[in-house]
């Protein structure tokens, strides 16, 4: 019984981690042009994504505020948009969470400085083919997605689309 009971809590454990951490690489991906989606800011409004991108490079990261992996990304996002803003990086998040109530608290608590969009039914996660939970994507001047991963990406690769 004991050992039922650790297979099905490690069982549990592997259902809630796996979605996020898990990327898969399809439209969307890295080398692929970035796609217009539509997504809301924190009044509902509609906002296109292909909005953010053109000008500056953008960092486009997929999150919730329920997964502990996104959350623990907030600080390092805070710091890359304060060290390259001034360099023209946008960094964009976008809330695959089902209520949009749940992310100005959320960007409170955290003192998030970089935009907050809400993608409530996931429309542009599924047209990014986002799998998993962060997915950041670094996306140069051109559209294209020159990176595409569950972890940030390094500062050598942020530059790279900088020059």
């Amino acid at each position: 019984m004991k050992n039922s009971i650790l297979k099905l809590c490690v069982l549990c454990v592997a259902v809630l981690i796996l979605p996020c951490t898990s990327v898969q690489s399809a439209t969307g991906g890295q080398g692929s042009k970035a796609l217009d989606s539509l997504v809301h800011d924190m009044n509902g409004s509609d906002v296109a994504l292909e909005q953010y991108r053109g000008e500056n490079p953008l960092l486009l990261v997929f999150f919730a505020t329920w997964c502990p992996p996104c959350k623990q990304e907030v600080p390092e996002l805070i710091r890359i948009t304060n060290s390259y803003k001034e360099q023209g990086l946008l960094v964009c998040a976008v809330s695959v969470d089902n209520a949009r109530s749940v992310l100005p608290p959320f960007i409170e608590k955290k003192g998030i400085n970089y935009t907050v969009l809400h993608d409530g039914y996931r429309t542009a996660a599924e047209q990014y083919k986002v799998s998993g939970i962060p997915t950041n994507m670094l996306i140069d001047r051109n559209g294209i997605i020159i990176f595409r991963g569950n972890r940030l990406p390094s500062p050598k690769e942020i530059d790279s689309v900088l020059n």
